[in-house]
């Protein structure tokens, strides 16, 4: 409601009641009760049109590269057979504390639809929300402005650093994982190298079928081959560091991780992928995916960003009071816990960020 115009409305109908009551005119009144009852009826009317309004809104993209913008489209019907004046649309943005609003308005005929399209320019890496914060509908006059609805839709895209590859550090041979043996075959006219195991899909071949390894696991497992795979390394994040530093570091230590991976990739080595995960006073473990392709790395990024979230809203007990003194020696500390947790590695293969 504009408070204001009501204002002036009322004192406006004074005046006109106290003006016909000292000239004894009724037909001054007239006036008066019009300023009173247009009002009451508009909003009335404002009511009941309100349960003719659908809103619907959905993300063009659910994930981008840092420093893309982004399109919250907004689809508003006016079901009613009145037209709908000065409706006012607002959509929020938050994306790692920073927090940005646009607003629209909005004018539909009885039983038209359109499009409102919003646009984001997302900054860092993460998770970037969006929200559709409410619809705000107006009556003709704009005397009375009714909330639609408020907090009803929220959507999600993932902002991934540059995809841009970085020169791959010199190796060191390490021993196939999940292997009895060492294995080479003869596949057509190169000489392929074990890449690792991995569960079963329709259309593999019988013969790629890993069937002591199949027999341990109880379900069917085939190998997989790779050209020139003959080092493995393995690139950790560390998440006590991430939660320290600004964002602007944070970006550009997910840009190394990634630039690391793809140019891993390029040169063809196997490598893993890996983040450590803290819960209360539990002791922290290491969570690591293999990396073959960027798809991989955009779905291991993700569980990045959802992990770190948790460190930094609730923060890992065991590091409480402490965390500056321990990021010091974190690099060794993480590969003590990934010899322990997984197997024996050499530590010019392991990769800290």
């Amino acid at each position: 409601m504009k408070w204001g115009k009501i204002i002036a409305l009322a004192v406006l109908t004074l005046i006109l009641v106290y003006t016909a009551i000292i000239y004894n005119s009724i037909s001054m009144l007239l006036p008066a009760v019009l300023i009173v009852l247009v009002p009451l009826l508009e909003g009335g009317l404002l009511l009941l049109q309100r349960r003719q309004i659908a809103v619907n809104g959905q993300l063009l993209c659910s994930y981008v590269q840092v420093g893309q913008e982004i399109e919250v489209r907004v689809q508003m019907e006016n079901c009613s057979s009145f037209p709908l004046c000065n409706a006012r649309l607002v959509v929020s943005k938050g994306e790692q504390g920073e927090e940005q609003r646009l607003f629209e308005r909005v004018n539909l005929s009885g039983g038209e639809q359109t499009t409102v399209r919003f646009t984001f320019s997302l900054e860092h890496c993460g998770m970037a929300e969006f929200a559709l914060e409410g619809v705000w509908l107006s009556d003709w006059m704009g005397w009375f402005e009714v909330p639609f609805s408020s907090n009803f839709m929220k959507m999600t895209a993932v902002v991934y650093p540059a995809f841009l590859p970085l020169p791959a550090p010199t190796l060191l041979p390490v021993a196939v994982e999940d292997c009895d043996e060492e294995e080479t075959v003869q596949r057509g006219q190169g000489r392929d190298q074990i890449l690792g195991v991995r569960e079963y899909i329709p259309g593999d071949r019988l013969q790629e079928i890993h069937w002591k390894m199949s027999a341990r696991k109880g379900d069917l497992m085939v190998r997989e081959y790779g050209q020139n795979l003959s080092c493995q390394c393995v690139v950790v994040l560390d998440l006590l560091q991430f939660s320290q530093v600004s964002q602007q570091q944070r970006d550009s230590l997910y840009e190394k991780a990634v630039g690391i991976s793809l140019g891993l990739l390029q040169k063809g080595y196997f490598h893993y992928m890996m983040f450590s995960v803290q819960r209360g006073e539990q002791e922290e473990t290491l969570v690591r995916q293999t990396v073959t392709n960027e798809e991989q790395i955009r779905s291991f990024l993700q569980c990045c960003y959802r992990e770190l979230e948790l460190w930094q809203q609730k923060g890992p007990q065991i590091f409480l009071g402490k965390r500056r003194s321990m990021l010091a020696g974190r690099e060794a500390q993480l590969f003590r816990l990934y010899e322990a947790q997984y197997e024996p590695f050499p530590s010019e293969n392991f990769i800290y960020i």
